[in-house]
């Protein structure tokens, strides 16, 4: 017989026992006033009131009385035993989930603990009775933790807290808790917290590696020379520090989408080819590759290669672009250069009054300037380079 039943039916007898000796008074003192006559007694005393009058002439009544409080506890205890299965069911599936249950008083004093703590900080739980913290056990962000029990003493709102906690051995455990004060009964009793914990060691070591990683990559993209951005739909995810140092201005300019914010710095003879560029390669997700250039606010005219590639398409379903922007203005001038150079060597061969030719290995004719072609007799240079 399990305890809440021998509860249930220590209650029935005491009731039971207290209606008998309270109706057995009332029949007493009914009998000393005259208000009750019992045929053959000249004065009942109270004890045999209560021993004799009342079984015999109430009997029924009593006997009924106590079917319907059996009956009624028996439903009773039937209901909280339900309730009990299931309260035991759902710690038990949360338990094979990796949550960890747990009740405390107002100051974290453990009042129970769940089986489940035995199998992640290998303690008895019954042995947390009385604590305020997990036996061989640390709490590394304490003064955290201390801010959440004052939280949650002084609210009926849920607090949420990450424990730190390390061993004697040097494991580390982080315990993701949500807990929550429950009022005392009107009967009495005390407040306390009912904390709902959850191991979250994996995850946050996951999240600092991503974090670690995700630092590296920043490091490496805030210092190379080239404009390195993200898109995802319409929408500018990220753009490294290189646009303000080449563009002149800051990251607000841009918070639109990808190379369409660039339009008001692209060079009015280079605005329209690239818009159309723009568009194909956003509307259709294609590559783009072009070549124009900018305006900065100080005047300056710089030439950029812009290269985007669609990588994959993002949680919503939008497409998701990489794109590197890189300043080509020293290449570009260096090519104006060598053009320049070029064609002013050009003009002083096509002017020379002597024959001028430039052959491979092979002997083959390369090129010749008008003077070769009429030293060889040829009608042109075009003429001379045919033979």
């Amino acid at each position: 017989m399990d305890s809440l039943f021998r509860r249930a039916l220590v209650g029935v007898l005491i009731l039971g026992g207290l209606y008998w000796i309270l109706d057995a008074v009332y029949l007493f003192t009914s009998l000393r006033a005259g208000e009750v006559n019992l045929p053959g007694e000249a004065g009942p005393s109270l004890l045999g009131t209560l021993v004799t009058e009342v079984p015999r002439h109430v009997l029924m009544g009593r006997l009924t009385f106590l079917a319907v409080m059996v009956t009624g506890t028996v439903l009773v205890v039937a209901y909280l035993r339900r309730l009990n299965r299931r309260e035991t069911i759902l710690l038990t599936q949360l338990e094979s989930a990796g949550v960890l249950f747990s009740r405390h008083r107002l100051d974290g004093e453990f009042l129970y603990a769940s089986s489940g703590f035995r199998d992640l900080f290998q303690v008895d739980p019954g042995a947390l009775t009385g604590q305020r913290q997990i036996t061989g056990w640390q709490v590394c962000n304490r003064p955290d933790l201390a801010e959440a029990l004052v939280r949650v003493g002084g609210s009926d709102l849920p607090v949420t807290v990450t424990t730190h906690l390390r061993s004697g051995e040097g494991r580390e455990i982080r315990l993701e808790s949500v807990g929550r004060r429950v009022d005392a009964a009107p009967g009495g009793g005390e407040a306390e917290i009912v904390v709902v914990s959850r191991d979250v060691t994996s995850r946050h070591r996951t999240e600092a590696a991503l974090a670690l990683s995700e630092q590296r990559l920043r490091l490496i993209t805030d210092n190379m020379q080239e404009i390195l951005w993200l898109r995802e739909g319409g929408n500018l995810r990220y753009i490294n520090s290189a646009f303000e140092r080449i563009f002149g201005v800051t990251h607000d300019a841009v918070a639109g989408d990808g190379l369409r914010s660039w339009l008001p710095w692209i060079h009015a003879e280079d605005r329209d080819r690239l818009r159309l560029a723009i568009d194909q390669a956003v509307d259709h997700h294609e590559p783009l590759d072009e070549e124009f250039r900018i305006v900065r606010q100080d005047g300056q005219v710089r030439w950029l290669h812009a290269r985007t590639v669609h990588v994959e398409t993002g949680p919503q379903g939008l497409p998701v672009a990489v794109g590197v922007a890189a300043d080509i203005t020293g290449r570009r001038r260096a090519e104006e250069v060598v053009r320049a150079t070029a064609e002013r060597y050009r003009a002083l061969y096509e002017a020379a009054h002597v024959g001028i030719t430039i052959t491979d290995l092979g002997g083959a004719l390369l090129y010749a300037n008008p003077a070769a072609a009429e030293v060889y007799g040829a009608s042109s240079v075009t003429d001379l380079v045919a033979r």
